[in-house]
């Protein structure tokens, strides 16, 4: 039986990126993905943009803003992330907000210690790449380019 807030694991997800949040070599540093999204109860979690394949024109790029980057994964990427006794560490839940109905959290599973929330971030920031930025049709074909396939 499927839930109403199953999101696939090929669903692509992405996630707004600054310029002070990659690395020279082009990959994402932890501050790009707080822990504190997942420990200050005045958050929900950490913020995402599902892109579903029947809606193709939801581009990554349409969710950022002028300048920023964009990073993206899978649903099911998150989902691989493991917790130090090997289950999955994180979920992604649809949470749709006023003007996106695409938004969605990633949380997660269950509570961890501070030390295993780094852990998880550093492995969930792993599983995204930078697909381009908004504002900038130059940079987006040329990080189009980079990828492979």
């Amino acid at each position: 039986m499927t839930e109403q807030n199953d999101i696939p694991d090929p669903e692509k997800l992405s996630r707004n990126i600054k310029d002070d949040e990659i690395n020279p070599d082009g990959t994402l540093k932890p501050k790009a993905f707080p822990i504190q999204d997942w420990t200050d109860p005045k958050r929900r979690g950490m913020s995402v943009n599902r892109q579903p394949e029947d809606e193709p024109s939801q581009a990554p790029q349409a969710f950022a803003t002028h300048g920023q980057k964009v990073a993206e994964t899978t649903a099911g990427q998150v989902r691989s992330v493991r917790s130090r006794d090997g289950d999955p560490a994180l979920e992604v839940i649809k949470d749709p907000v006023d003007g996106n109905e695409l938004h969605s959290l990633i949380k997660p599973k269950k509570k961890m210690e501070h030390s295993e929330l780094r852990e998880v971030r550093d492995d969930l920031k792993d599983e995204f790449r930078l697909v381009g930025q908004r504002g900038n049709a130059d940079e987006n074909d040329r990080q189009a380019a980079l990828r492979p396939g």
